[in-house]
This record gives structure tokens, C-alpha cells and sequence, in this order.
């Protein structure tokens, strides 16, 4: 594997021999920075939109988040983003209160932070990114979540 590329960020894998691919997915423990990604659940219980533990033994600064909605819930829907203590725990100190049934799109956590939203929020080692239903239900949502991260 190559270095961190200070460019963009993330650690490069994949190479054609013409450009490289950043690397998404899985925690990998020898990085500084990274991206995971995770599929959005129409699940209504606390965390079941979707969950990411931080099981690298090190603390993490999420930098910044993405929601991509390719197709809204059916009814209204808000959804919550945040540091929880386990999968199954509502937060939303990351986004608050996304609409997720007004529109697709691509949202993030500065412009579409809500409330108590926002940007460089500490994930302590052990602990859960979950996305949880807030209001409504999450019934016909498909979509993925991009979670940014930096090792503290």
C-alpha cells in the first residue's frame, strides 16, 4: 500500500497503473483518515437506519458526513445521526432531523446539520455512529450514508 495521499486524503489500494482508487469501507487500523460507507435500513427502532462501531482502539474525529437519498421514505420521515454508546441508541449530534421524505439528494453535516448537528464530533473508541429514526417511518428509503473520519 501506498502513503496517505495528502490530496484527497485517503489511503490508496487500487491502482490501474494510470490513477488510483481511494479505498472505502472497513476501518483499516494503519490510517489516518478514512471513509466508511454504509447502506441506509428501513428500519424504525433507534440505530436501525444504520450503525458503525468504532472498533479501531483509537479515538476518531468525524470530519464530516453524507446522506445519499435515491429514493425517499413513502410518509414523513426525520432522521437522526450520531455518537451513541451501542448500536441501538439514538443521537443525533452528527445531523438533526433530516427530512428524508421532502427529496433525494446528497445532504451533509454542515449544510443540513439541524440542530444540534454538525462537524468534527469526537467518536470515542467503542462507540457507535448510529442513524436512527426521529419521526414518522423510514418505510421505501434506499439511499447510502459516506462518514468521514481523522484518528484523534
Amino acid at each position: 500500500m501506498s502513503d496517505i495521499n495528502v490530496d484527497n486524503g485517503f489511503r490508496q489500494t487500487e491502482s490501474d497503473g494510470k490513477n488510483n482508487k481511494p479505498r472505502v469501507g472497513a476501518f483499516n487500523a494503519d490510517e489516518l483518515v478514512g471513509v466508511v460507507k454504509k447502506t441506509l435500513n428501513a428500519v424504525d427502532t433507534a440505530g436501525g437506519v444504520f450503525s458503525f462501531q468504532n472498533d479501531s482502539g483509537s479515538d476518531l474525529i468525524v470530519d464530516i458526513s453524507f446522506i445519499n437519498v435515491t429514493t425517499a421514505s413513502t410518509g414523513a420521515c426525520t432522521v437522526d445521526i450520531g455518537v451513541a454508546a451501542n448500536a441501538t441508541t439514538s443521537d443525533d449530534t452528527i445531523i438533526d432531523g433530516l427530512d428524508v421524505n421532502a427529496a433525494t439528494g446528497v445532504f451533509n453535516s454542515i449544510d443540513d446539520a439541524g440542530t444540534n448537528g454538525g462537524i468534527g464530533v469526537l467518536l470515542p473508541a467503542g462507540r457507535y455512529i448510529t442513524a436512527s429514526v426521529a419521526t414518522g417511518a423510514s418505510a421505501g428509503i434506499v439511499g447510502s450514508a459516506l462518514i468521514k473520519y481523522a484518528r484523534a
